[in-house]
């Protein structure tokens, strides 16, 4: 009975690996977008920082604007961004509006997928006046889980991996 059943979810994951999917994530990249939005207009840099990736040799990157790109290796280097950037005047704002959001998936990657997010959005303040427009790039991916993991949960969460600023009319 035990090896029946092991010889079933050995097929059954070979052919989930063998097929190609259409990208259906739409709805939870987006989610996950709007909830990191909700922390950043609460500018709560400890919830913030639950939406980027950093560690094990791998990198957040932030490039904002003309200044050199800032790579970020530990929770540690991204407390001190959030925290710098809460600091400044590009935090004066109250909520963001949305103009646009396009969600464009990509596959990178066999145990990978990657998609970015182009949102061009308003900052208002406190009495619903725009005070800034802008457009960034938020790129996302999610690996796939392994071992015993993937037969309850195929994907780990989506996660930021690189911002970058643009300008408005690119």
């Amino acid at each position: 009975m035990n090896k029946n059943l092991l010889l079933f979810l050995l097929i059954m994951s070979c052919i989930s690996f063998a097929e190609e999917k259409p990208f259906n994530d739409h709805k939870k990249v987006k989610k996950v977008f709007l909830e990191y939005i909700k922390a950043v207009d609460a500018k709560d840099i400890n919830k913030m920082a639950d939406y980027f990736y950093y560690g094990d040799s791998d990198k957040t990157v932030f490039h904002f604007g003309d200044n050199p790109p800032l790579a970020i290796y530990t929770k540690a280097e991204l407390m001190e961004i959030l925290s710098a950037w809460k600091e400044s005047p590009r935090s004066n704002f109250s909520t963001t509006r949305f103009d646009k959001i396009d969600i464009v998936p990509r596959w990178d990657r066999a145990n990978a997928i990657i998609c970015t997010i182009d949102a061009v959005y308003s900052r208002l303040n406190e009495d619903g006046e725009v005070i800034n427009k802008a457009r960034t790039l938020y790129h996302f991916y999610r690996y796939k889980n392994t071992g015993v993991l993937s037969f309850l949960n195929k994907w780990k969460p989506w996660k930021i991996y690189m911002v970058l600023d643009l300008d408005l009319e690119s």
